[in-house]
């Protein structure tokens, strides 16, 4: 009898362990809600190349893009997620969000933008431009932003670390 007990002890043991190895059903991502502050098509700072500054607070904020754009308020759970196209040669280019939400998956938000490029033959003012989009967001367990196009590629990514 104490046979039966050790070996139904064992199966049981082991089926503890199974299950507690197992990969976790699928569960939808987290996502991050999303509201857009402002987007123009000459911003500064601009680069010479695509980019995404992340800020904790109005302080940092107003200290890196002016005082201009910057909301009066922001919720301590929310801070403000800056993206840019970089230099442009001419009008027609502009960022827009393609959705109101983040996924945040694993210690990454993923912020999903639609990367407007004028048609080859249009019409367009020609002046160079810095277009951007800022973005007031929730604040969540993440230490890089990634800023993907309509295309899927990565167009800029942003450190959660302090910004000087």
């Amino acid at each position: 009898m104490t046979r039966f007990h050790s070996n139904s002890a064992s199966v049981f043991l082991g089926l503890l362990i199974f299950l507690g190895c197992r990969q976790p059903a699928d569960h939808p991502p987290a996502r991050l809600q999303l509201k857009v502050l402002f987007a123009a098509s000459y911003c500064r700072p601009g680069g010479r190349t695509p980019s995404a500054l992340w800020f904790e607070n109005l302080q940092q904020a107003k200290a890196a893009l002016g005082r201009g754009k910057i909301p009066a308020r922001l919720s301590p759970k929310r801070g403000l997620l800056f993206i840019s196209m970089g230099r442009q040669p001419s009008g027609g280019f502009a960022i827009s969000l393609a959705r109101p939400t983040a996924e945040l998956k694993n210690d990454t938000a993923i912020v999903d933008v639609i990367w407007h490029n004028p048609p080859p033959d249009s019409m367009v003012t020609q002046a160079i431009t810095f277009p951007c989009l800022l973005l007031e967001m929730e604040k969540a367990d993440f230490h890089t932003i990634t800023v993907r196009d309509q295309e899927g590629h990565i167009r800029a990514r942003a450190s959660t670390e302090k910004n000087l």
